[in-house]
């Protein structure tokens, strides 16, 4: 019996010196010193406990009642019945150190510090969230575009594209949104429009970080597993090859297919963690027939443009349903974070197995099952990140690392490191590279400062596929250097030129056997935006491209001048741009952004031979009301044709700001 007993103890004081040993030093220090001036005969084990439990949860000395205040033990009867008259006379305290009008001493006030607060309680929060949500914004944009000449086929519907979007925004604190969208050849209105999102979202609300009820995307770790949304790809930012988003927010968007609907939050379990919880269920458009001529009936690939323009089409709108269950973990420090969790995607109808040989790894059945984790972490001047997946079903894994190391004031260094085994494959990501499934691949870019204004930027990507994709019966590889010259004259005018150089896969066929082959393509381009007045710049762009070999090998050119001015200030703005480019082929297409309206996003593909120009003008009509038009015209002639064809676009828009 003894011994047990002295186990039984050697067991507590163990435990409680562990427990001990967690609290941090000067709180530990305020322990001892006030157990040491106990003049009672007071249970020291109940008062210690006391004491943890308030490091645990604090007093909140702007909401507390007396009772409380008198039972806390660093207080006296009299300070107590104080803090309450102060509170009364002159409102919630503002910071700690206002308890010396009371006659507390600084010293008594540090040592209450790590046991008290004065943090808002919910009825206070819910008063200043209210009274923040009158500084927000509300914004109505109604958009409609018209393209020219009409399409062949026939369709339901009228071939407008049109939007309404209504916009409740306060950063940081608030959002709502609702969105209507229907694209030419739909219908706007079948039992309600074509394309229909919402959302309420709150952010930084007590222990809330955000809570979103409607449509969200997610964005965890590297995007392995969740990265709803589009995720950033190599660009001549060579540095930037990380995803660092917040977890959880709104989907504002009119892409049919890159969010989640349903709730999701993450909240704030402690200084350190966070909790992530998130469902939705979302209505997708499938193909569905018999199961590999098994007799079932099953899925074989979901289409993701989004268009119900023929009976078909609005047939199989909504014909499975995808749910997603996820929950996450994460620990913030100061040098950096880690993290890890699950999710399980289930569908209504059972993804079948597929015939085609470059699916043979793809996940079929009702459920998919993920595991993932990822950290990222500074160390001195190395900041490494990384997020490490695995799909139950198919036994598959995805790897996704790499690191930022500053070299000095005037260099900077990136590394990617990425293996997304043939099989894994998830419905949300939107991981580094040029896919991201079936790819193993290396990343490295370099940005040197040789001067305030000179800079030069390269990276080298190395990657393969090591099983079959589409079109491809058998593996492939890519290999993509660039590097950019950037000079910065003064504040208003940039000059840069880049080069880059790819090498790809092509497969072959004579009709009776198939071969890969490698072609290359090198690109060179010239870019200088400059300001010609204080209300107007210029751009000029020269790209020439050369295909060394493969279907399209040759010469390639794109000439355009962009004019933006603003007349009258404040009144108009104008954007207005020249193309001229001779695309020889296919293979060598040439992409320029091209400036939208408000919301939009326009990257155009030239090929062929021809021209192109836009006009966009923006007016203010009133301090509440914008209007927008764009006008854009493109005639271009392929190889092999006779005449010319004609395209043009006319976008309109009217946004409404209270």
């Amino acid at each position: 019996m003894d011994k047990a007993l002295k186990i039984l103890l050697s067991l507590f004081f163990l435990l409680a010196g562990r427990v001990f040993a967690q609290i941090p030093e000067d709180v530990k220090l305020t322990i001892e010193r006030y157990l040491e001036t106990l003049e009672t005969n007071a249970d020291y084990t109940q008062v210690y406990e006391d004491l943890i439990r308030f490091t645990e949860k604090p007093l909140n000395l702007n909401h507390a009642g007396v009772d409380e205040l008198i039972n806390f033990p660093l207080i006296t009867p009299v300070q107590a019945a104080a803090i309450v008259t102060h509170r009364n006379r002159f409102g919630l305290f503002l910071q700690l150190a206002e308890l010396q009008v009371l006659g507390m001493e600084p010293d008594q006030i540090r040592a209450l510090a790590p046991f008290v607060n004065i943090s808002p309680g919910l009825e206070d929060r819910v008063k200043g969230f209210a009274e923040k949500l009158q500084q927000g914004k509300t914004e109505l944009i109604l958009t409609t575009k018209r393209r020219y000449p009409d399409p062949q086929e026939i369709y339901n519907s009228d071939l407008m594209a049109m939007s309404t979007r209504l916009r409740y925004t306060l950063p940081g604190v608030f959002s709502f949104g609702i969105t209507a969208e229907k694209d030419p050849g739909e219908y706007w209105w079948n039992k309600g429009p074509d394309y229909f999102s919402a959302h309420a979202a709150i952010y930084n609300f007590g222990s809330v970080k955000s809570l979103v009820a409607g449509d969200y995307v997610l964005s965890l770790g590297q995007g392995l597993v969740m990265g709803s949304g589009i995720g950033i790809g190599k660009s001549a930012s060579v540095l930037n090859i990380k995803r660092s988003q917040p977890a959880v927010k709104a989907y504002r968007g009119v892409n049919e297919f890159l969010f989640l609907r349903g709730i999701a939050s993450t909240l704030k379990l402690s200084k350190n963690w966070d909790f992530t919880v998130a469902m939705a269920s979302n209505g997708m458009s499938a193909r569905i027939g018999d199961t590999a001529g098994m007799g079932g009936e099953g899925f074989s690939s979901v289409d993701l443009d989004g268009l119900h323009r023929t009976p078909s089409e609005i047939q199989s709108k909504s014909n499975l349903r995808r749910n997603l269950q996820g929950y996450w973990l994460q620990r913030n420090g100061k040098a950096g974070n880690f993290g890890g969790g699950m999710a399980l995607f289930s569908s209504s109808i059972a993804q079948s197995a597929s015939e085609d040989l470059y699916r043979l790894y793809n996940p079929t059945g009702n459920q998919q099952h993920f595991y993932h984790g990822w950290q990222a972490h500074t160390i001195g001047r190395i900041h490494v990140f990384s997020e490490w997946a695995w799909l139950a079903e198919t036994r598959k894994h995805a790897v996704s690392a790499g690191a930022l190391v500053s070299l000095g004031k005037w260099a900077e260094w990136s590394v990617h490191l990425r293996d997304y085994a043939p099989g894994f494959i998830s419905p949300y990501s939107t991981a580094f590279g040029n896919s991201n499934q079936n790819e193993r691949g290396l990343y490295m870019g370099l940005k040197m400062n040789f001067t305030r204004k000179l800079s030069l930027s390269n990276y080298c990507d190395i990657a393969r596929q090591p099983w079959l994709t589409f079109r491809f019966y058998a593996p492939s590889q890519t290999q993509d250097l660039l590097w950019q010259l950037d000079y910065a004259a003064t504040k208003k005018t940039q000059f840069y030129v880049r080069y880059r150089y790819i090498t790809r896969s092509l497969q072959n066929s004579d009709g009776t056997t198939k071969t890969i082959t490698n072609y290359t393509t090198q690109l060179l381009r010239v870019n200088v935006n400059a300001a010609v007045t204080n209300n107007s710049r210029v751009e000029l762009r020269a790209e020439h491209s050369f295909n060394v070999d493969g279907p399209s090998a040759g010469h390639s050119s794109l000439f355009y001048g962009e004019y933006t001015t603003k007349v009258n200030p404040g009144r108009w703005q104008l954007v207005m741009r020249y193309s001229m480019f001779d695309i020889s082929g296919y293979y060598n297409r040439i992409y320029a952004y091209e400036n939208q309206l408000l919301y939009d996003f326009g990257t155009v593909a030239f090929y062929g031979k021809g021209r192109s120009a836009y006009i966009l003008a923006t007016k203010p009509i009133n301090k509440r009301l914008k209007a927008g038009l764009r006008y854009a015209w493109m005639e271009s002639i392929n190889s092999g044709d006779v005449l010319p064809t004609w395209n043009r676009r006319i976008f309109a828009q009217l946004i409404w700001r209270i």
